[in-house]
Parts: C-alpha cells; sequence; structure tokens
C-alpha cells in the first residue's frame, strides 16, 4: 500500500511539474532576424532590445534569437 501511494504521488508531482513548464514556456515569444550588409552577414553584432539589456549576439550566419514576453519592442 505504502509503495503504491507513493509511486502515485511521484506521477502526480511529475504531471504538474511538466504542466507547469509548459505552460510557463508557452506564453514566451522569439524575436529572430539575420544582421548583414553589402558584404554578407556580420558576425558577432550585438542586437538589444531598446532600453534593456536583454539581447544576443549574431551567429555565423549573421541570424539571432531572443526569447522575449509577447509585446512590441525595437530592436538595436
Amino acid at each position: 500500500m505504502y509503495k503504491k501511494f507513493t509511486y502515485s504521488r511521484l506521477l502526480f508531482t511529475l504531471f504538474s511539474l511538466f504542466t507547469f513548464i509548459g505552460m510557463a514556456t508557452a506564453q514566451k515569444g522569439t524575436i529572430k532576424g539575420t544582421v548583414s550588409d553589402v558584404e554578407g552577414p556580420l558576425i558577432g553584432a550585438s542586437v538589444v532590445i531598446s532600453g534593456t539589456s536583454q539581447g544576443s549576439v549574431t551567429d555565423i550566419d549573421g541570424t539571432y534569437d531572443i526569447i522575449v514576453d509577447p509585446g512590441t519592442y525595437t530592436i538595436e
């Protein structure tokens, strides 16, 4: 009886945890883009959301991803 209770409690805890994580990540969005000039993609360029310290650095293809809450943002 004790093992069954513990197993059920563990399953409930894991289910609750995964549900909470799913809900928390579902409320985020991603800003994606590419930074380039006439010569091609810019590697290592800083991309920052205006008025914050949140941002990213471009990769070898000049692309970046920033995970944000839903809203309107200005990128620098």
